[in-house]
């Protein structure tokens, strides 16, 4: 007996760890081959609570795991991109596309052959992996690998499963248990199995496991339809600890976010087992042939009715959450804020609030820049706190450069689809040039510093060409901060016009103001400092054109064209040569 036992509990958690497995690359492959999609999608197409349900519910299907959507929302919602109502709309949504997997286990697991599929997925899977190897085809390998996996995972536990049934048949106490704890048997057994449904989601961190598990343990006849629809409950408490632990050290809205799918998934489950017996009656009814379509379809009624109520009632659950969790964002402006540890399993998530991380760069680097221009208008530099808060700028541009990179070179050892990989190169390229247009305002500090200690005045025409070519830079500077966080940035034209304009005034003000030293109408050491801001009037304009390629995806072709017309002159020079 107790070697049966032990091999039947072998058999369930091999097929368990491989199903696992399986959901896990399938699961990863989907989110790298359409992460940009869907990360559009999130951020895009939840204007409204109906908007917010219908993207959860896709994402979900396409990716086929809740817990990476709620994830992702929680983490969306970390990085300011998502506010709780819009959060919890998609977070609504998810709930139902994630019992897409119980539908295609009952229909595909159950009523077909697994080795029909299973095998040659993974072997194809192999050969697209092996023949692609860091392109997108290796991507779609990963998918079929984790799809055959699944369902031979879901192979090897129905085996198992079927050894745990005679094993079972041949002990009256186990028997008599099952029976005393069935959840039709009265309210202390049904709250029993939504605790054990719970419990088993939490262990395993995946509700997807824990449906399949159940699924072939009453297709097996091991338990009856209202004990599985009670484990079902249980799975839809457990499923939300993923997204909690997720927001463990977030900020206070992604916690808010977190809660909030704790909440109207716990309440769902209560007013669920407060009329379970009808509940369970209407399914039945309603898929009235096999345990496992009827599990599918329990999973998805409950989830369906659960959103149909909750839907109203979003402002009401937003405003529920924020009395469970009180307080107001505080940023540390120092160091990163909007990207955490726990968002490196996402990469696509990542670099969403990589992109708020530069906006608040942007946003310092406009802060300095005024704050160096209003210290041209006064007389002592030095005293007030203006010259502080340039220095403190700079130290906070530094900080988050730093960081920012460091956590970015990260991200890109991890396997990418190409266009991803390239995203998070262009991320570092900003925040480099995001820092250096904090070292050219620093430079401004100093040649202020140093004309008023030494008592250099400019004339009135120096201080209108300052004031002329640095309203120029700050037009090029805003435009950063408007769009860096613009996935569909189309303002280019605005940007290279700017640099432009930048450019030639420098050349024009720096030959009109070398007219009026020759011409002794302006002392050649206010000379000197004049022509030193404008050279670093220049290089700001220079870096910030820098990043708008960067954010419209155009510095890449530029190097390219680059390449190409240095490629040409080569091959013109050898042929002359020849």
């Amino acid at each position: 007996m107790q070697t049966n036992w032990l091999q039947v509990a072998m058999g369930v958690f091999g097929g368990l760890g491989v199903f696992l497995y399986g959901m896990r690359l399938m699961s990863q492959g989907l989110d790298s081959a359409g992460g940009p999609k869907m990360r559009q999608m999130l951020q895009s197409m939840t204007s409204n609570p109906i908007a917010g349900v219908l993207t959860g519910l896709l994402v979900t299907c396409m990716i086929q795991s809740s817990s990476a959507t709620t994830v992702m929302v929680v983490g969306l919602t970390h990085a300011g991109f998502l506010s709780l109502p819009q959060a919890i709309g998609v977070i609504l949504g998810a709930n139902i596309g994630t019992t897409m997997t119980g539908w295609i286990v009952a229909i595909l697991g159950f009523k077909f052959s697994i080795s029909t599929f299973a095998g040659p997925a993974v072997g194809v899977g192999v050969v697209l992996i092996f023949l692609g190897a860091g392109k997108r085809r290796a991507l779609w390998g990963e998918i079929l690998v984790g799809f055959g996996l699944l369902f031979l995972g879901l192979m090897f536990m129905q085996d198992s499963v079927k050894g745990m049934k005679s094993v079972i048949a041949a002990s009256p106490t186990i028997t008599n248990l099952l029976h005393t704890y069935s959840a039709q048997t009265g309210v202390i057994a049904l709250l029993l199995c939504v605790a054990i449904g719970t419990v088993m989601t939490v262990v395993l961190q995946s509700s997807s496991a824990t449906m399949a598990l159940t699924i072939n343990f009453a297709y097996q006849g091991l338990i009856d339809f209202p004990t599985a629809s009670a484990l079902i409950l249980g799975e839809n408490i457990g499923t939300t600890i993923t997204a909690y632990l997720a927001s463990l050290g977030m900020s206070v809205s992604a916690r808010r976010a977190a809660r909030a799918h704790m909440t109207f998934n716990v309440v769902g489950v209560l007013w669920a087992v407060a009329l379970f017996g009808p509940f369970v009656s209407f399914v039945a009814w309603l898929a009235p042939k096999g345990v496992a379509t009827q599990m599918a379809a329990f999973h998805t009624t409950f989830n369906v009715i659960n959103t149909l109520l909750f839907l109203p009632l979003i402002s009401y659950l937003s405003a529920f959450v924020v009395r469970m969790i009180p307080g107001e964002e505080r940023a540390d402006e120092r160091h990163l804020v909007y990207l955490e540890t726990s968002l490196m399993a996402t990469p696509e998530l990542a670099l969403v609030a990589a992109r708020k991380e530069l906006q608040r760069m942007a946003q310092k680097s406009v802060e300095m820049f005024d704050a160096v221009m209003k210290l041209f208008e006064q007389e002592d530099v030095k005293a007030g706190a203006l010259s502080r808060e340039v220095a403190q700028h700079e130290d906070e541009i530094d900080g988050l450069e730093q960081e920012l990179t460091q956590y970015l070179s990260e991200i890109i050892r991890m396997p990418l689809a190409a266009g991803t990989s390239a995203e998070v190169g262009d991320c570092m390229n900003m925040a480099h040039n995001f820092e250096k247009v904090g070292d050219h305002c620093e430079a401004l500090l100093r040649f202020l510093q140093k004309k008023y200690d030494n008592k250099i005045t400019f004339s009135e025409d120096g201080k209108e060409q300052i004031r002329e070519i640095a309203a120029l830079v700050r037009r090029a500077l805003s435009l950063l901060e408007k769009h860096v966080t613009d996935y569909e940035a189309n303002f280019m034209d605005e940007a290279s016009r700017l640099e432009g304009q930048i450019d030639k005034m420098r050349g024009e003000l720096r030959d009109s103001h070398i007219t009026r030293i020759v011409e002794g109408r302006c002392d050649a050491n206010a000379g000197l400092i004049f022509i030193d801001m404008l050279t670093s009037f220049e290089r700001i304009g220079d870096h910030a054109f820098n990043i708008a390629q960067y954010i419209s995806h155009q510095r890449d072709i530029e190097e390219k064209k680059k390449e190409t017309k240095k490629a040409a002159k080569t091959e013109k020079g050898q042929e002359a040569k020849a």
